[in-house]
């Protein structure tokens, strides 16, 4: 999935006000992403649902069933697992991050 953090810009501000940053006006804050990520998932499949203006549109899913190519494919895809299985969804503690 391509993510955009909900506060891109202000994360790109931020990084540019320290003076001892290298970070350009496009790099993402991995710290700011991995902590929206950890309040925002847990709502895959409630009521609230995640905040979908902070995921790309274009996004590619695939498993062995099910392919799409756009965030509103994978939102329905989520809608209908929430539906058939009511699944729950826990994060767990330790994650690894490529870049």
């Amino acid at each position: 999935m391509t993510l955009s953090p909900v506060d891109q810009k202000q994360a790109s501000s931020d990084s540019s006000s320290d003076s001892d940053s290298d970070k350009g006006s496009n790099d993402v804050d991995m710290t700011k992403l991995v902590d929206f990520l950890y309040e925002d998932l847990p709502h895959l499949f409630d009521e609230r649902g995640i905040d979908r203006t902070a995921y790309d549109d274009y996004v590619q899913f695939r498993d062995p069933i099910t392919r799409h190519d756009d965030l509103d494919g994978y939102l329905m895809n989520i809608a209908a697992l929430k539906h058939l299985f009511r699944p729950k969804f826990q994060l767990r503690d330790n994650y690894e991050v490529d870049t």
